[in-house]
């Protein structure tokens, strides 16, 4: 008897093993890693992005309570709103049009461009905004979300920076402000302010490189530097009430410039 059990256990154990898919390179395939895990700071929802071994990655965001879900393809890095009400999210242009693009050797400024999804938490409503570079908002606190559009036109001098649209929208109310030739930009962590170096127009002689600022609390802009050859490091105080930047009128083709520090 104790030999015929222990054939059965065998048996068992064999049968058990036979059934077990063995590891190798086709498993591998399917394997999923989550990354860049939040919850909202009231408990209720959870964000993540989970990246597949080959092909697209997507967001998932999921209601603790009720357990709903949804599935955002191919987003990849994402913001929850300072009031927690929303998520912000980049979408990567699909991994197959992405690689025939390379394979065909498409110029930078024809490649596929990504998009950016605002999704409302309460309903999972998702807009999506098309050909979009770059997205910020204010760290602590922000009505306003602001992004750069990815356009096709292509840039002579590939050293230089390139000067983009820029969108500053409204979360709330949904409205648009446009603002051209934007090279850098920058919140306030209060998200109540806004500073943005804007680049001479090329087709307009009498229009010159600057620094702006903006009350978005009162919606007034003012220039409040111009003329200088190169503007960079654009940085805004806790408040908002303050800017600092780095400026030089020396020549273009100088190899070593002179900074100055300037203060607004």
């Amino acid at each position: 008897l104790r030999y015929a059990v222990s054939g059965i256990i065998f048996l068992i154990s064999l049968s058990a093993m036979a059934q077990k898919k063995p590891l190798d390179h086709t498993v591998y395939d399917s394997w999923k890693s989550i990354s860049n895990i939040k919850v909202t700071h009231d408990g209720k929802y959870s964000v993540a992005v989970v990246r597949e071994q080959e092909g697209d990655s997507y967001l998932l965001i999921k209601d603790l309570k009720s357990f709903k879900e949804l599935i955002l393809p191919r987003g990849y890095t994402y913001s929850i709103t300072p009031d927690q009400k929303q998520v912000i999210s980049l979408i990567k242009s699909p991994y197959a049009a992405t690689r025939q693009a390379k394979i065909r050797k498409t110029a930078d400024e024809k490649m596929p461009k990504d998009s950016l999804a605002i999704i409302s938490l309460a309903d999972f409503n998702v807009i999506k905004l098309p050909n979009v570079k770059s997205y910020k908002i204010g760290k602590d606190y922000s009505d306003y979300l602001a992004y750069t559009i990815d356009d096709s036109l292509k840039q002579k001098d590939k050293k230089d920076v390139k000067a983009r649209t820029l969108i500053l929208r409204n979360l709330h109310s949904a409205k648009e402000d446009t603002l051209k030739n934007i090279t850098e930009y920058v919140f306030s962590n209060n998200g109540k302010t806004f500073g943005a170096f804007v680049k001479a127009n090329p087709k307009d002689s009498l229009s010159k490189h600057g620094v702006m600022y903006m009350d978005l609390a009162n919606n007034n802009r003012k220039i409040i530097s111009e003329g200088k050859t190169i503007y960079k490091s654009l940085a805004a105080s806790e408040l908002g009430n303050r800017l600092a930047f780095l400026a030089t009128g020396d020549s273009l083709k100088k190899e070593i410039k002179d900074y100055s520090l300037y203060y607004y």
